[in-house]
């Protein structure tokens, strides 16, 4: 059999359904066509905007960063696996982004180890120019990251702290709703 390919409307309108949050097995079905032509496409365009950004975002006249993680779990939560699987469990987003512009940079998918930390913040350093202030989280591996990958000169560095929840109100009954 012929290998046949969508056309770019075609894939435009894939990748635009995806975006909307619908399952592949729905895109495929609303495509008439196969879950496996729908992860090529996926596949085939993460690449190529691997390749873009590998050869565009570089030198960037950046000043303000924030650098984050964002926990993910494909599959099932890791807790909940009886036996470890490739491809399944949870899985950390890193993300840099110019908070000027809001342009996302740099991205690292892994897990949420000093190893992917430090491949990280080392692509965020060769992607910016000049003296840049960086904000983030509180993951204890941050400052020693940033200070291996940016060095003691040209960057300024802040954790920002975030708590979640009501503010409790001072004294005896505070929180008690009546």
């Amino acid at each position: 059999m012929a290998n046949k390919r969508l056309s770019k409307e075609k894939q435009a309108l894939v990748l635009a359904a995806l975006c909307e949050g619908a399952p592949i097995e729905a895109v495929a079905r609303m495509f008439r066509t196969g879950t496996n032509t729908i992860t090529r496409v996926i596949r085939e365009t993460g690449e190529a905007f691997l390749d873009y950004m590998d050869k565009n975002f570089r030198d960037l006249p950046c000043q303000r960063i924030e650098m984050d993680e964002q926990w993910q779990f494909v599959g099932c939560h890791a807790g909940r696996m009886i036996e470890p699987e490739q491809g399944k469990g949870d899985f950390w987003l890193w993300a840099a982004i110019d908070a000027d512009t809001k342009l996302l940079f740099s991205h690292k998918i892994g897990s949420r180890k000093y190893t992917t930390g430090r491949w990280f913040v080392e692509d965020v350093r060769s992607r910016v120019k000049g003296p840049v202030q960086i904000a983030t989280d509180n993951f204890p591996a941050y400052p020693s990251m940033i200070r291996g990958a940016f060095g003691y000169e040209g960057y300024s560095y802040g954790m920002e702290t975030k708590i979640f929840g009501e503010r409790k109100a001072a004294g005896r009954n505070a929180g008690t709703i009546r």
